[in-house]
């Protein structure tokens, strides 16, 4: 009984205290804090310096399954994913004050969408991250976009990566994405689908865009489909593939560099808006570019003060469903634009270049080369009558010609102009007026000969 009554007497606090000693105590203390609970501890990640709970480690990105969504293509999941924007929207303002948002993160899955998802929360910034473009998929049939980041505030979806995303709808009104407004945006490595792929067309704050897929969900060059509506975006190493009209640019600031459009009826458009009205893009670039089995690769509507270089334009043909074939590069009305180090492949078109109805100034083309050879089509589609349409390509001397009696009377050895009534178009010969041919003349310190049409 003695025994028993001196074991119960170790666990009063005085014994303990006296008898085990302060780090006896201390690491009952430890086992006791086992009754709090795990989300108040506080620890340090491997190598940092700076303790944090759990709780505070996870608000950092917002998974949206954590908010309800199931990702197995038969649940909507579209409230889920709309109350992990928002919250990642307050997260940010309520810790930061203004323009931070956080991370919503997409687990591998297929996340059924009904109605539009969106951020329409000023002054709060979220980013969509998927887990990558073929593991990560939006889906939905609806007459809106997936995402649609639309309103004017100062704020809202500003980046999207690593994501599927297609709406199966066939209403003109609908679309993947519609990116307006986004303060220096970014789509980058997704895989986009919808009768409207990207819609960029009030865009003021110049959205990149980044190795994406566009391809067309439906039958290739299905009428009115387009893969992107672009004001003000750059587009970076992207595929474009199988749409009517695969860019329509306009307003101003259009870059496409090192893409590949493939298989559209169209696969640049420049200068019409969404309605179809005529709508002048200025200020482009488009380089590196590769287009194949376009019924047309390039359509110059109207555009000024812009550049096309380094272009392959291949296989210019009749594909099946999306109409006749056209051209490699038709233009319009242009004015300021030059088109150096383009090659045309114009298999079974009507002509590799057309320029039969162009108006404007300054139209030149350097180093352009339109494949000709059995079963190919026409290299040039000519006017029928002179037009003041091209200008000469020496910055030294401020006068176009556009006629022979038009040339500088003491020409300098490398001075290269374009004329329309040339009696030669063939390359190397010696040009004179009085003909109808249109032609690159260059002065070699003898005469002016002809170096391309």
């Amino acid at each position: 009984m003695s025994t028993l009554m001196s074991k119960r007497a170790l666990f009063t606090t005085g014994a303990i205290t006296a008898g085990l000693g302060a780090s006896a105590l201390a690491l009952m203390t430890q086992r006791a804090s086992a009754d709090t609970p795990f989300s108040s501890f506080s620890f340090r990640a491997n190598g940092g310096t700076v303790a944090r709970t759990m709780p505070d480690r996870l608000a950092d990105v917002k998974n949206v399954k954590e908010f309800g969504a199931v990702g197995d293509g038969a649940a909507d999941d579209t409230a889920a994913i709309q109350a992990a924007i928002n919250a990642g929207s307050a997260w940010g303002l309520n810790n930061y004050g203004a323009m931070w948002g956080c991370n919503i993160f997409f687990p591998p899955g297929v996340y059924k969408v009904s109605s539009a998802l969106t951020n329409n929360t000023a002054n709060s910034y979220v980013r969509l991250m998927g887990s990558g473009q073929y593991s990560c998929m939006l889906v939905g049939t609806f007459n809106g976009y997936i995402i649609d980041q639309n309103d004017s505030t100062a704020g809202g979806i500003n980046a999207i990566e690593g994501l599927h995303v297609v709406n199966y709808s066939t209403a003109p009104g609908s679309g993947a994405i519609r990116f307006n407004n986004s303060q220096e945006g970014t789509i980058r490595q997704c895989y986009i689908q919808g009768f409207n792929g990207l819609n960029a067309s009030s865009n003021t704050f110049n959205t990149i865009v980044s190795e994406c897929n566009f391809v067309n969900p439906f039958s290739a060059g299905t009428p009115g489909t387009v893969g992107i509506y672009s004001a003000q975006i750059g587009i970076y190493n992207c595929t474009v593939m199988g749409w009517d009209v695969g860019l329509q640019g306009f307003n101003a600031g259009l870059v496409i560099h090192g893409s590949r459009f493939e298989v559209n009826s169209t696969g640049i458009l420049l200068g019409k808006d969404p309605t179809g009205a005529i709508n002048t893009l200025s200020g482009f670039s488009i380089s590196g570019l590769s287009t194949e089995r376009c019924n047309t690769a390039i359509d110059i509507v109207s555009a000024v003060a812009g550049i096309i270089s380094g272009a392959a334009l291949t296989g210019t043909v009749n594909v099946t469903g999306i109409g006749t074939p056209s051209y490699g590069i038709i233009c319009r009305n242009v004015e300021a634009v030059t088109i150096s180090g383009v090659i045309i492949s114009c298999y079974a078109s009507v002509a590799g270049i057309d320029i039969s109805s162009v108006a404007g100034l300054n139209v030149a083309f350097e180093g352009t080369m339109v494949g000709i050879g059995p079963g190919m089509g026409l290299p040039w589609n000519m006017p029928t009558v002179n037009h003041s349409i091209f200008s000469y390509t020496n910055c030294n001397n401020p006068s176009a010609a556009f006629a022979f009696s038009n040339l500088p009377t003491s020409p300098v050895e490398g001075m290269a102009f374009d004329i329309t009534d040339s009696n030669t178009a063939t390359w190397g010969a010696a040009a004179a007026g009085g003909g109808s041919n249109h032609v690159r003349v260059r002065y070699n310190g003898l005469s002016w000969t002809v170096v391309g049409k």
